[in-house]
């Protein structure tokens, strides 16, 4: 398991360029927790 917390700044943008390497296939999950005010985007890609 592995989890980031990445800090944002709600009056600016804020990207980030993480990434994970999988030794092998495997599902993931992904969750965002963040308040509803917040526009947010997530890419994800193999």
């Amino acid at each position: 398991m592995s989890t980031t917390t990445i800090p944002c700044d709600t009056a600016a943008v804020t990207p980030v360029r993480n990434v994970f390497h999988l030794d092998s296939p495997e599902d993931i999950q992904v969750s965002i927790d963040a308040p509803t005010t917040l526009q947010w985007n997530l890419r994800i890609e193999q």
